[in-house]
This record gives structure tokens, C-alpha cells and sequence, in this order.
């Protein structure tokens, strides 16, 4: 099991929300470790592109055999299969899908990463700088000060790191998996 220092002091939350993050942060980092790849549990509820207000999220199918890490493992599969949902509704629309860049805390783990290239059947690229809001709030102050000419000057200082390619039989975020 793999403990994962947070970067930062949680000094404005009270009481045991610290050690749930921790916790959380923990189970995030060890998903891949903990459940097996046949793990039945699965997330449900609603979000984009078909938004219900009146969805209720669920774990669906969880036994007393189940642990952290299924529940774990079910969220992020729940995550990959929404985002493979809303790229099938980009290529309905006629937009090419075929890489998606992940960014934020997601794209510090490598194997969300190849969940979610696994569930939508793109290529998934996590660029150098995960941290976009802020990189791209100073590309765009750059382009805003004259210290770019461009918005594509800007945009083509954006490095790529890692690529997945997608393995779209893996279970959990399989074709089965995309269906229920």
C-alpha cells in the first residue's frame, strides 16, 4: 500500500475531515492495488450530457466482500464511464474525439488516466503542467501583457508528458460496462 503525503496542511478544516482526505487520497492512489478487475460494484446517479436533478447517486451490487478499494475502484470507473459518455456525445455531434487531455488531480494518477482512456477508446495525454487553470490563467496574462504575440504563441509552450492508449476490453469500462 502506497501512503501518499498531501502537498499541503489542511489547517482550515475542522475536526476528522484531515484524516478522511487523507484516507481518500490514500484509496485514490491504491485503487489499482486493492480490487480486482472483475469487481462488480458500480457507481450510479446523473450527471452530464443527460443531467437529472432528481438522480440519487448509488453503489450498485456492494456485498460485505467488498472494501475500500472496490468502492474506490467503482468511483473512478464511474468518472471514466461519464467522460467516455460525454465523448460519444462530442462524436455524435461530429467533433473528433480521439485524444483527450486530462488535467488537475486526476492526471497524477496514472491509472485513472488509463481508465478513462479505456472507457472512451482515445488516447489519453497528461501534459507536463497538470495544474491548467493556473498555467492557462498565466498564458492568457502573457497574451493580455504583450508577452506573447498570440494566443497560439502561448498555447505552444504547453508540453505533453505520458500518452495511454486506450484498451477498450478491460473490464469494468467495457462495452458491457458503457451499456448499463
Amino acid at each position: 500500500v502506497v501512503e501518499v503525503e498531501l502537498p499541503y496542511p489542511l489547517p482550515l478544516v475542522s475536526g476528522d475531515a484531515p484524516r478522511l482526505v487523507q484516507v481518500f487520497v490514500n484509496l485514490l492512489a491504491n485503487a489499482n492495488k486493492y480490487a480486482p478487475a472483475e469487481s462488480t460494484i458500480r457507481i450510479g446517479g446523473a450527471v452530464t450530457p443527460g443531467w437529472d436533478e432528481r438522480a440519487k447517486g448509488a453503489l450498485i451490487g456492494l456485498t460485505l466482500a467488498h472494501g475500500r478499494g472496490d468502492i474506490a475502484l467503482a468511483i473512478l470507473r464511474g468518472v471514466a464511464l461519464e467522460t467516455a459518455w460525454n465523448v460519444e456525445v462530442l462524436r455524435k455531434m461530429g467533433a473528433a474525439a480521439d485524444e483527450i487531455r486530462m488535467i488537475g488531480g486526476g492526471a497524477k494518477s496514472e491509472f485513472w488516466a488509463q481508465l478513462v482512456a479505456d472507457a472512451t477508446g482515445a488516447t489519453v495525454r497528461l501534459p507536463k503542467v497538470t495544474e491548467a487553470a493556473a498555467y492557462g490563467a498565466a498564458l492568457l496574462a502573457g497574451v493580455g501583457c504583450g508577452a506573447f504575440d498570440s494566443l497560439e504563441e502561448a498555447a505552444a509552450l504547453t508540453e505533453l508528458g505520458r500518452s495511454f492508449e486506450p484498451n477498450p476490453d478491460r473490464p469494468g469500462v467495457d462495452a458491457e460496462a458503457r451499456e448499463r
